[in-house]
């Protein structure tokens, strides 16, 4: 990383976090639900790898001197807390679960209260005692433990196409995309701004980042 910027010359600040943030935290926590469990060896020694790391890149963002004090450069890098990226890291793999379709393998392995009416597997976790459960540490123990209340269905059929709001109506779904003309711009900032006032019962959303072409007239796949 210090090949590519330090505080004088190379990347900027915002460059360096979007680059830690998007290459080097995915694989630092890649394989998190096999270790992420509270009071266990494997999960404080992993915390004190990734603290260094995080650490290190925290002060690579922002140059500070190795003085500085850690809380206060994370938040001045724009960087997520350590305990709590991994805390938000883990909650969604939990959620993830709940997403799988009823005949997933998964599930199988789970307690039948949350298979989705599959056939349990002979190494179940609903057919181990306590103590072995305690032994093997199972990742899928976290969904046992951390149980969500919402439903999901991954065969909704309001997810299906033909079944989209943008499909069933239409001719009230309007997309309107800034124009590659600069000299354009200014008049379709200013269409924007007077948009809640000219439609106030209409829903404005604005959205930015799409480099791709992209034709309003097809349907958005899913």
């Amino acid at each position: 990383m210090k090949s590519l910027g330090n505080s004088n010359r190379g990347l900027t600040p915002k460059q360096k976090r979007l680059l830690y943030i998007s290459c080097i935290q995915p694989i630092a926590t890649f394989g998190l639900r096999c270790w992420y469990k509270r009071r266990t060896r494997a999960f404080k020694t992993n915390i004190k790898m990734l603290r260094l790391t995080h650490n290190q890149g925290a002060r690579w963002i922002t140059g500070a001197f190795r003085t500085s004090p850690m809380e206060a450069m994370t938040a001045v890098a724009g960087l997520m807390p350590l305990h709590l990226q991994l805390k938000k890291l883990f909650e969604r793999s939990v959620i993830r679960i709940n997403t799988l379709h009823p005949h997933h393998p998964v599930l199988s392995l789970l307690e039948q209260r949350q298979a989705k009416g599959s056939t349990l597997h002979p190494n179940a976790l609903e057919r181990k005692s306590k103590t072995i459960r305690n032994v093997i540490k199972s990742p899928l123990d976290s969904v046992i433990d951390n149980p969500s209340s919402e439903i999901f269905d991954p065969l909704s059929e309001h997810i299906k196409p033909g079944h989209r709001l943008v499909d069933r109506h239409p001719d009230k779904v309007k997309f309107v995309l800034m124009p590659k003309n600069r000299k354009d711009r200014d008049e379709y900032h200013n269409n924007l701004n007077l948009a809640p006032v000219r439609e106030p019962t209409a829903l404005h959303l604005f959205t930015a980042g799409i480099k791709h072409k992209f034709d309003p007239s097809v349907p958005i796949s899913h």
